[in-house]
């Protein structure tokens, strides 16, 4: 399954590549190169994490329950090629979240125990966009990798629980504005399309 995800993301960079090509010699007059960095947010329900949530907090006397994985947040950078109204880009991504949750009971003064999940998304992507004046939209093919690690209070050590690796797309809207002839600003609100899954889940929350 690995494998045939690998091929499948080649054959996709191969052709962004050649198109990429195609664009750089039609318009090398007017092409540059421009950095990317800035804030990136999602809202991305997990089921298959979710459900591990919910049997926890039925099978566990639990003080306070773990709340259901919606929302990650984190960080995206890149480099991008534009020549005329095409811009060709190569992406990182980098996001995570945290949930807490209280093991025990309420008999004496024992406290309970500390659970913590740890979420950590991470993607590398290539892709086109189509820009004029302020507006543009722009599509992507994503290489993903999810985690999730737990751990209990006191311990130090991050145990793996679920590795995801899978391909993706994404679609975005851009909205631009220039501050200067060196800065600019970037709204993009995008939606991604999942692909192909390869998933391992290795422990059980501790």
């Amino acid at each position: 399954m690995l494998v045939k995800i690998k091929n499948n993301f080649i054959r996709q960079w191969k052709f962004v590549s050649g198109i990429l090509i195609l664009i750089t010699l039609y318009n090398s007059a007017s092409a540059q190169f421009n950095s990317e960095i800035g804030y990136t947010a999602s809202f991305m329900p997990a089921k298959s994490v979710n459900l591990i949530i919910d049997n926890y907090n039925k099978n566990q006397d639990m003080i306070e329950e773990m709340k259901d994985f919606k929302y990650i947040s984190g960080f995206n950078a890149g480099l991008s090629y534009k020549a005329g109204l095409m811009r060709f880009g190569a992406f990182w991504e980098s996001q995570t979240a945290k949930k807490l949750g209280t093991e025990g009971n309420l008999i004496g003064n024992v406290s309970g125990v500390e659970k913590k999940l740890y979420f950590y998304f991470n993607s590398v992507s290539g892709g086109l966009a189509l820009i004029k004046d302020h507006v543009g939209i722009g599509t992507t093919v994503d290489y993903n990798f999810f985690r999730l690690k737990t751990n209990k209070s006191g311990v130090s050590n991050r145990v793996d629980v679920i590795k995801e690796n899978y391909m993706s797309s994404k679609a975005y809207l851009i909205f631009y504005l220039r501050v200067n002839n060196k800065l600019g600003v970037e709204l993009k609100p995008y939606a991604r399309f999942p692909g192909i899954k390869s998933i391992y889940i290795l422990c059980p929350i501790i």
